[in-house]
């Protein structure tokens, strides 16, 4: 059951029993559109972050200094509390048309983050409750385990680290935005969350692309069950793209489909484990406070038959800064050459101070987390990954350093896929994906890439250059939870590596047993029939 926003008390409520805290995926407006995420490594502790707001800076009693949370072993005894920052952004900060109109902006009201470091023996769930308001009221009480759920906290398997499950989905939305299947798809994660590890969605989260109420939509559609388990999300095209961005190719097809955020929203309302980066002309160099900071190593420029790397002066600011830290695009009503889409969306550049075309600090891109016997590494396939680039070198070295002994299993995630068996495979972009990314997941053995972006489930074998091969990681195309616009496929038979299609909406379920074998299902969400149903082993081929 849950408990509406009179219910809750000055001290926190505790209406649930043990088990329903942890397993109850409830949608309760005094959640805040609470999220769990994967904080970053702390020694011998594990560390979350939980993110969660207020609807608007009015919310009686709410402040920006407010934001609270209370955890500890149980219900009962919830001994530490945690201070939360805060952060929010105004229409100032939008960078185009429509989020920056009056009449599709909502404030975000106050945005708190805490971090709670977990000491990684703490094998009890971990009991917790938020107040925004400085605990004068409080949440019902919710719960997570810390670590795997399927092993004593500090127990091992055979030397490897405990069973890990996990369910994976991309393009949600909300169905007051047409994403009509959302609401089928985020029941069918409340009925199974109760088992999983954490959530990945691998980008087009919302689609709110510059309607901020939807923002928020989403947030309450999914906190009961980003509150009960991490819920991890990689940045997609209707998250950020927008003339302009730094990196773009021209055969690209990055357009408008951030509708104006720019990915502002975006970084705002989550906190993944990634490094503080900015944005330098088509590439991100990690900065030490977050800062502007010039490249270290440039990133080598694209192949000639790809186009040009961010060209600088196609939209480079040509009149001063104005009052909210942006600068106008050539043909943004300035008189300035070249109209087309910067000009039509009314664009700008946002600039911090340093090197032209940089962006506000984001930590949402690239990174990766570890629980069991699972290692996930996310990409952003919105930034450059070229060779040289900043992700593509932390990749590979992120995954040499992965133990497989402790941790056999990697899964790597990005939104657009560079494999794919619709019409959209024919998309400039993929074959370049594939170029850049392939290599490296070949190199370090990746055992499954996840993405969205193409509203349609595909599944392939491992394979190796479009060809079954146990070297190569299995693909799966999984935007379907909620999004519909659809292409045609391209009939499986012309396409000897693709095992299943459909053109149905659901959702992606994980289980590593142990070090050889993962159990995968997809579920249609419209009637939980399973609609895929495979193993993925280890140094061998694809079960049927």
């Amino acid at each position: 059951m849950s408990i509406g926003v009179a219910a809750v008390l000055a001290t926190c409520t505790a209406a649930l029993d043990a088990n329903e805290m942890m397993h109850a995926a409830t949608r309760d407006p005094a959640l805040l559109q609470a999220h769990l995420s994967f904080g970053p490594p702390s020694g011998s502790s594990n560390t979350y972050r939980l993110v969660f707001q207020t609807n608007s800076t009015t919310t009686p009693g709410a402040s920006a200094a407010g934001g609270l949370v209370k955890w500890g072993a149980s219900p009962a005894s919830l001994a530490t509390t945690v201070a939360a920052g805060c952060r929010s952004y105004s229409i100032a900060d939008m960078c185009g048309a429509p989020a920056n109109s009056s009449a599709n902006f909502i404030a975000p009201g106050f945005i708190f983050d805490a971090l709670l470091t977990i000491p990684a023996t703490h094998a009890a769930p971990v009991y917790y409750c938020i107040s925004a308001d400085g605990g004068k009221t409080w949440s019902p009480v919710k719960a997570f385990r810390n670590g795997p759920k399927s092993i004593v906290q500090g127990g091992v398997q055979g030397g490897v680290q405990g069973r890990t499950k996990f369910l994976a989905f991309g393009d949600m939305g909300v169905p007051s935005a047409g994403s009509f299947s959302a609401e089928n798809s985020t029941a069918l994660l409340e009925e199974r969350v109760g088992d999983a590890d954490f959530v990945l969605h691998v980008g087009d989260l919302s689609y709110a692309v510059g309607r901020a109420h939807i923002w928020s939509e989403f947030g309450h559609q999914i906190a009961g069950i980003a509150s009960v388990v991490p819920y991890m999300v990689a940045i997609g095209n209707h998250e950020y793209d927008f003339p302009g961005q730094p990196f773009a190719p021209k055969i690209f097809t990055y357009g408008t489909d951030g509708g104006g955020e720019c990915g502002l929203p975006y970084n705002a309302r989550y906190h993944m484990p990634g490094p503080e980066l900015v944005a330098g002309p088509g590439d991100y160099v990690i900065t030490a406070n977050g800062g502007a900071a010039a490249p270290t190593t440039p990133a080598m420029p694209l192949p000639r038959d790809y186009g040009p790397r961010f060209d600088p002066r196609m939209y480079s600011p040509t009149t001063t800064t104005n009052n909210n830290n942006s600068k106008r695009m050539p043909g943004d009503g300035d008189g300035g050459g070249g109209g087309g889409g910067a000009a039509a969306l009314g664009a700008k550049s946002r600039h911090v101070p340093g090197s032209e075309g940089e962006l506000p600090a984001m930590n949402n891109l690239f990174y990766s987390f570890q629980i069991g016997n699972v290692h996930v590494a996310v990409l952003s396939s919105e930034h450059n990954m070229t060779v040289g680039s900043t992700q593509l070198q932390w990749l590979d070295a992120d995954l040499a350093a992965v133990n497989r002994t402790e941790t056999p299993w990697v899964v790597f995630g990005e939104h657009r896929p560079f494999f794919d068996s619709s019409s959209a495979s024919l998309l400039p972009e993929l074959g370049f994906l594939k170029k850049m990314l392939e290599p490296t997941l070949l190199k370090h053995k990746v055992d499954l890439a996840l993405f969205g972006h193409i509203h349609q489930y595909t599944r392939t074998c491992r394979m190796v250059d479009h060809k079954c091969n146990d070297a190569g990681p299995v693909y799966m195309v999984i935007g379907t939870a909620g999004a519909t616009t659809q292409v045609p496929f391209i009939p499986k038979a012309l396409e000897p590596w693709v095992k299943v299609q459909s053109m149905l909406w659901g959702i992606s379920s994980f289980d590593a047993v142990n070090s050889s074998h993962m159990h995968v299902q997809w579920i249609q969400d419209k009637d939980s029939i399973v609609g895929d149903d495979f193993w993925i082993t280890r140094g061998s081929a694809l079960l049927p």
